[in-house]
């Protein structure tokens, strides 16, 4: 172990080390304080010259004496002090430019993180407002459809006035439609017509909504199927709903539930047990 890695294993070591330089270097660059002080410095440097060699002190005129016997050690002791001194400002100066660098990088992730994070929050904006833009789209080009379609239902009614004075009275069923803003609409129908037909018959009015729930009042109650959609009128649909009377093996009619009928329904006005004259509420599922 070299003197300096003695000096530097320690706080401890390198305090004391500086208090013993500090005592040398006083004791080596001192001055006597007064003539009476030089005088004996002289005497026993005279007295002492030739029993302790090697540690005889020069004079001078001004009366500063050094010893010339510690010059060689205190010269190794100053430059052992200078290094430890040196090496341990290096070690602060590392240590602290360590901190900074972690500083530093923590900061760089922290910028990185918000950034990925803001990236990310405006995809998510950004794809909100996509599938917003795409659900209004969806919607006004079904509007349009709807409305397209409200001006050409009347046309696709199986009955009108004259096949409802034909019929006989009772076959007839009167209905009083009362719409979402109040206003009230009479319509005779005969009991072999279809549910789906009062839907249809709303529907083509100037003041119905486009989307809308059939309620009875007493008792009250939904009724099934909904207001007509274009695809409704597509050859492939009227195919499925062309024959709505299912067989069994025995060949006995049986008439079909209300799930397989859905969601227009085929069922007549008397299989869905409407035949009295009632009041239809019609709701507004848009409002």
């Amino acid at each position: 172990m070299t003197i300096l890695d003695a000096i530097t294993s320690s706080p401890i070591n390198v305090f004391f080390t500086i208090v013993i330089g500090i005592g040398l270097a006083y004791l080596y660059y001192r001055k006597p304080s007064s003539s009476s002080s030089s005088t004996g410095t002289q005497s026993s440097a005279a007295h002492n010259h030739n029993r302790f060699p090697n540690r005889a002190f020069l004079h001078n005129h001004s009366g500063y004496t050094r010893p010339t016997g510690l010059d060689n050690g205190a010269g190794v002791v100053d430059e052992e002090l200078q290094r430890a001194i040196a090496q341990i400002e290096r070690q602060e100066r590392n240590m602290i430019r360590q901190e900074q660098d972690e500083a530093y990088q923590q900061s760089l992730k922290a910028d990185r993180e918000k950034k990925l994070k803001r990236e990310e929050e405006q995809r998510d904006r950004e794809a909100k407002e996509r599938a917003e833009r795409e659900r209004k789209e969806k919607i006004e080009l079904l509007h349009q459809r709807l409305t397209k379609l409200k001006s050409e239902i009347t046309d696709k009614l199986p009955f009108n006035k004259t096949t409802t004075e034909a019929s006989s009275n009772d076959d007839i069923i009167k209905f009083v439609f009362k719409l979402p803003d109040g206003t009230r609409v009479k319509q005779d129908f005969r009991k072999q017509d279809k549910v789906k037909y009062l839907h249809w018959f709303v529907f083509s009015l100037k003041n119905a909504p486009l989307q809308f729930r059939l309620t009875t009042n007493f008792p009250k109650r939904d009724l099934p199927g909904r207001p007509p959609m274009p695809e409704d009128f597509e050859p492939s649909k009227q195919e499925e709903t062309k024959s709505p009377v299912q067989t069994t093996s025995s060949s006995n009619p049986v008439t079909p539930t209300n799930t397989t009928l859905e969601p227009n329904c085929e069922l007549t006005l008397a299989e869905a047990g409407l035949t009295e004259t009632q009041i239809i509420f019609v709701y507004d599922l848009e409002a």
